[in-house]
């Protein structure tokens, strides 16, 4: 059970936590995608939600156990203009918005 007064209790329910997030994670494994989370459908701000939450852990608690991992996932995810942008994650927002707009109309 988590003691909130108890620095060593926080730190072990924040190794479980990352522990946990690390197990879904398949990028580092045969058939998985580097810096991706396997769900379908993939929403680029859950991956940056998740490696940002590693990055807080490691701050936080610097257990080193998942750093190689993080910088690994979020080197593979730089793109060609240093950005989080790879051009085959884009798409065209015109027809997203116009999809988006004939969704809502009833």
């Amino acid at each position: 059970m988590l003691d909130w007064v108890c620095v060593e209790s926080i730190r072990d329910a924040a190794a479980t936590a990352a522990y946990g997030l690390q197990a879904l994670y398949n990028g580092n494994k045969t058939g998985g995608v580097l810096g991706k989370w396997p769900f379908p459908p993939y929403y680029w701000w859950e991956s940056g939600a998740a490696w940002g939450g590693m990055i807080n852990y490691w701050h936080y608690t610097r257990d080193n156990s998942y750093v190689k991992v993080t910088h690994e996932a979020l080197v593979s995810q730089i793109g060609p203009t240093n950005d989080f942008i790879l051009p085959q994650e884009k798409f065209n927002t015109v027809i997203a918005i116009i999809k988006i707009r004939h969704m809502c109309i009833c």
